[in-house]
C-alpha cells in the first residue's frame, strides 16, 4: 500500500466540483492526489480521518469537513486517522466557536 504522504498534500486543496456539499471517494482521492484504488485502500486502513455518510449504498464525505480535515495537523505534522479525528475536530469546533463568541460585540 502507498504510504500517507502528507508534505505534498497542500494544506488549502482546492475543492474538487462536486454536487452541493458532498464529495464522493473519486473526488475526495483527487483532493488528495491518488487513485482511486489508492484512496479505498487508504480508507479501509482507518487513515482517513473523516467518516463516510451514506447515501443508499454510496459513501459521500462533507467537504467541510474535509476541508478542515486537511487544514489541521496533529503534533507531528500529520494529517490525523479515523481514531484520532473526531475528538480533534470537536476540540477544534469548540476553540472556533469559542473565538467566535468573542469576536462579536456584547
Amino acid at each position: 500500500m502507498k504510504p500517507l504522504d502528507t508534505a505534498t498534500i497542500p494544506l488549502t486543496a482546492a475543492p474538487a466540483p462536486i454536487l452541493g456539499a458532498l464529495v464522493n471517494a473519486t473526488d475526495f482521492g483527487k483532493l488528495l492526489g491518488v487513485t482511486p484504488r489508492t484512496f479505498s485502500a487508504w480508507n479501509n486502513a482507518g487513515r482517513i480521518g473523516p467518516a463516510p455518510v451514506m447515501t443508499g449504498r454510496r459513501a459521500m464525505w462533507s467537504r467541510e469537513e474535509i476541508e478542515l480535515w486537511l487544514r489541521e495537523r496533529d503534533a507531528r505534522g500529520e494529517l490525523f486517522t479515523r481514531t484520532t479525528w473526531p475528538a480533534a475536530r470537536d476540540a477544534i469546533t469548540a476553540i472556533e466557536r469559542k473565538g467566535r463568541r468573542r469576536a462579536v460585540p456584547a
